[in-house]
């Protein structure tokens, strides 16, 4: 096998993988389990295309020091828990990012919580951001027609 077809194979093993991941990541994220950070509020503990996993979890279940995600409308925020504040039976989360001078402005409560961070993993996220996702896109689609035209010419018997 000459080495620019070796070159090429690798190459579509990559992308291939690395499409396959940004599937994976997607639907973790879609089912609300897997979360890509955009922003730099967390700084320097988790950084901006960083991928992190959580867990559900009730404000009462949270710690101080914990990292959470919660939304707040459409927008999915990524920060620490820096105080509980318990009023009557309800239990609300204070929370501020690690790169930011001030608390959030908003008491986090259980109907706004996603769940409390396990494991973060650098540089993943970056696959389920734009444009690298299009990117990525783009490339596997160059690979399959790659490998449909350029392999099956390979292939063909010769007379």
């Amino acid at each position: 096998m000459p080495l620019n077809r070796k070159l090429a194979s690798i190459a579509v093993t990559i992308i291939t993988i690395l499409a396959s991941l940004t599937v994976s990541i997607t639907i973790l994220n879609y089912l609300g389990y897997a979360y890509p950070v955009e922003g730099r509020s967390m700084l320097p503990t988790i950084r901006e295309g960083d991928l992190v996993f959580i867990v559900p979890a009730s404000t009462k279940d949270v710690q101080v020091g914990q990292i959470i995600v919660y939304h707040r409308g459409e927008i999915c925020i990524i920060h620490r828990v820096i105080e509980k504040v318990i009023s009557d039976d309800l239990v609300l989360l204070k929370t501020k990012g690690d790169n930011n001078p001030v608390p959030d402005p908003v008491l986090v409560s259980d109907s706004m919580l996603n769940g409390v961070v396990v494991i973060h993993l650098p540089y993943l996220g970056f696959l389920t951001m734009s444009p690298y996702r299009y990117i990525l896109a783009v490339l596997l689609g160059l690979c399959i027609i790659y490998e449909l035209f350029y392999e099956g010419r390979e292939k063909r018997p010769t007379k």
